[in-house]
């Protein structure tokens, strides 16, 4: 990002546009990967149980998926980190994130609150969450966990950027090792080597900003990383994503082989998924004027439109799938379905003039 008083090029604001372009496109392509895996997760039987005939298909698209939530966290470090590198003004950062997070989240919060209510079939098969919990930690759907665990790392983000100018070294080894102390953590609760109930479910894993915060720090790093796009890093990066993927999906065989849970068999929080999340997020983001060059025209202005409408579609995205699945099923008649697409039609139409109102 250019400095006050600095002047910028045509070619400077031609590589910003495609830059941010890029990132908006890799917005869309998380996000379709976010609402695919909740489409497998809502086919009833589920076709993850070993005995299913598409198990071994589901777990291996299931397994390439898991890039998703960490790109994404990835790319709000990496794009903070662009805007604020130069110049940081706290009471402008917090703002613009209140404002651009909070008033579709709570929107979208007490509609949730309201219709699983509402709906017997929509009704949530797990503990029952206070009101405080479903408004502040993101419990009133399983997907909006997102909003306080992003918030938690907008909170760290000026403690995080002073630390990444001022010592590299410090910056990574307090924030790599955080987070895979706190992975450490969870595998010994999933073994059954701790004795606790303290994140033994995904939804409690994913809630905490440790959880993911170096992905978000990775991001932060790529932003300012020029001197790693090489052919040897890119080349290392490459064996190394197809290596780890390799061990992921295997991983992810054995556990749903042996009868664990698969939300615990498949989860984004272990050490395997974390490798190829890391190598895919790097490969991406060093490569952003070559990806622009490579995808057609078509497909980039299609996955840039989807990447701008991304935080929507997340906050919305199960409603959706709840009211289609529910027709599936035979759930809902006809006339249902027609209400509830209306309702989600006019929600959207709402989040859409609210974001253009902010």
């Amino acid at each position: 990002m250019p400095k006050d008083g600095e002047i910028v090029t045509m070619g400077e604001r031609t590589s910003l546009k495609q830059e941010i372009q890029v990132v908006n496109m890799y917005k869309g392509i998380a996000i379709i990967a976010v609402v695919l895996l909740h489409i497998f997760s809502s086919i009833k039987p589920s076709p993850y149980r070993i005995e299913s005939q598409f198990s071994m298909y589901i777990i291996f698209f299931d397994q390439l998926l898991r890039f998703s939530v960490p790109l994404f966290i990835a790319l709000s470090g990496f794009a903070l980190t662009k805007k604020y590198k130069d110049r940081f003004n706290i009471r402008e950062f917090f703002s613009r994130r209140l404002f651009k997070l909070l008033p579709l989240y709570f929107m979208w919060t007490f509609f949730f609150i309201i219709v699983l209510w509402f709906v017997p079939q929509w009704k949530p098969d797990r503990e029952y969450f206070s009101l405080f919990e479903k408004v502040f930690w993101g419990r009133a759907d399983y997907q909006l966990y997102f909003v306080p665990m992003i918030f938690q790392l907008y909170l760290l983000f000026p403690v995080l950027l002073f630390l990444l100018k001022k010592n590299l070294t410090v910056f990574l080894l307090i924030t790599f090792g955080l987070q895979l102390i706190v992975l450490g953590f969870i595998e010994l609760v999933k073994r059954e080597l701790i004795d606790t109930t303290f994140l033994i479910t995904d939804q409690q894993q994913y809630i905490l900003a440790t959880t993911w915060i170096f992905y978000f720090c990775f991001g932060m790093l790529l932003a300012l990383g020029d001197q790693l796009k090489n052919k040897v890093f890119s080349f290392c990066m490459i064996a190394l994503c197809l290596s780890s993927f390799g061990f992921v999906h295997f991983e992810a065989i054995t556990n749903v082989q042996q009868q664990i849970d698969p939300i615990i068999a498949l989860r984004f929080t272990r050490f395997s998924v974390l490798l190829f999340a890391l190598t895919s997020i790097a490969l991406g983001l060093l490569h952003l004027s070559q990806i622009h060059q490579i995808v057609p025209v078509l497909f980039r202005k299609w996955l840039d439109f989807i990447g701008r409408q991304s935080y929507l579609i997340f906050l919305s995205h199960t409603f959706f799938l709840r009211i289609i699945f529910s027709s599936i099923e035979g759930d809902f008649t006809v006339i249902q379905t027609f209400f509830y697409l209306i309702v989600f039609g006019f929600l959207i139409f709402v989040s859409l003039k609210v974001e253009k109102v902010l």
